[in-house]
């Protein structure tokens, strides 16, 4: 919540593909076809009074065939990215 947006991540082994967080949208695109989406997470539904550490519900969208494919290895990498930066920011 607190990284300036829209940040773009280079997503290591996947061949071009990039994550893009903005503030209503996680986009998965291909870099090697002008930004292609592949993959978003969108209309995020979070509650009130849930806690940082629960998931938010949203609505996931497949735009490629094999995107279903990428999606563990393209949150572990968001989660490993994020770990890194705030502990760089200790």
């Amino acid at each position: 919540m607190r990284a300036q947006l829209p940040l773009r991540m280079t997503l290591p082994g996947m061949k071009g593909m990039a994550l893009i967080l903005e503030p209503t949208a996680w986009v998965v695109v291909d870099g090697g076809r002008s930004d292609v989406p592949v993959l978003a997470w969108v209309d995020f539904s979070p509650s009130s009074d849930r806690g940082i550490h629960e998931p938010v519900p949203c609505k996931l969208n497949y735009y490629h065939y094999l995107a279903s494919g990428l999606r563990t290895r393209v949150l572990e990498h968001l989660e490993k990215h994020l770990e890194t930066r705030l502990k760089s920011r200790r």
